[in-house]
């Protein structure tokens, strides 16, 4: 039997075809590198992605060429390398504009929002979203359009705009749960669980944390649950229910080290000390003894 034959359907839709000649399972392990971006196995996707991009640039295979550093800058976000990132997304847009590819592209410049937001760049991440918003709107990427409201929102909360925040966040939540989007609904909820929290309702925060640790745990992505039980802990401390922040803190600090997320990790580090050091200061009588 020929080896075409082998492969069968599967060898057709999940095998792509060298210019070299031969054959290379670009889809086979893409799919391979959202199960391991999912459960937080970092370490590992960074070396399939080097590999992966290796042989789309053997090969000159340009979709995968483009695809690949996207993921590659989606990776350096998840560890907080945002300059890192941002120099290589805007080679990718550079490069998925010329090519015409419009669905990449919009992934691309989602994450470039991402760091703009994160870097204070307020004014490009408005421009990307200004441009983009509505051409995603157009083309019923509804998806696309529940990331750039999330961003949106994002910007209206660092202009201390929280109740247009909010508003946007009850639009984007009513899109992914229109069209299904699990993972969509729950990074929806982390965002409205954090404005809740930037107001002071620490209620409502743990409510919609919850809610989006819940949908994570269903669906497998430790990256958003180790957000949502970030928020967790926070919603705890300001409820005054410090054990519960200090297992919270506690738990994501164990996730942030398993990602490989240095600063992440540092960061709790430091709101560990601070729950603790506010516990022992509540035990102190008045006059010190």
């Amino acid at each position: 039997m020929a080896a075409r034959d082998r492969r069968g359907i599967f060898g057709r839709l999940l095998w792509s075809s060298l210019k070299d000649g031969g054959f290379y399972p670009f889809e086979l392990r893409a799919a391979k590198g959202e199960l391991l971006l999912l459960s937080g196995r970092w370490d590992e996707l960074d070396e399939i992605y080097r590999r992966d991009l290796e042989a789309a640039q053997r090969s000159q295979t340009g979709y995968y060429i483009r695809y690949y550093m996207m993921k590659k800058a989606e990776l350096l976000v998840r560890r907080q390398m945002y300059p890192e990132a941002r120099d290589l997304l805007k080679k990718v847009d550079e490069m998925t504009e010329e090519a015409g590819e419009q669905d990449l592209r919009e992934r691309a410049r989602d994450l470039m929002v991402g760091v703009c937001i994160f870097l204070e760049d307020y004014v490009r991440a408005e421009a990307i979203l200004d441009q983009f918003i509505e051409t995603a709107r157009s083309r019923g990427n509804q998806p696309a359009v529940g990331w750039f409201l999330n961003y949106r929102a994002a910007i209206m909360m660092n202009k201390g705009e929280t109740v247009r925040a909010l508003e946007i966040m009850g639009e984007r939540l009513a899109i992914a749960r229109r069209y299904g989007g699990h993972r969509d609904i729950a990074q929806g909820c982390i965002s409205i669980g954090g404005i809740w929290a930037n107001m002071g309702r620490y209620g409502r925060s743990l409510r919609y944390s919850r809610l989006s640790a819940a949908i994570s745990r269903k669906i497998g992505d430790k990256y958003l649950l180790y957000y949502a039980i970030y928020n967790m802990a926070t919603a705890c401390e300001g409820l005054g229910r410090r054990r519960d922040a200090l297992r919270y803190f506690g738990e994501d600090l164990e996730m942030a080290r398993q990602l490989g997320d240095g600063p992440g990790a540092e960061q709790i580090l430091g709101d560990i000390t601070r729950v603790e050091e506010s516990a022992a200061d509540s035990l102190t009588c008045p006059d010190g003894r």
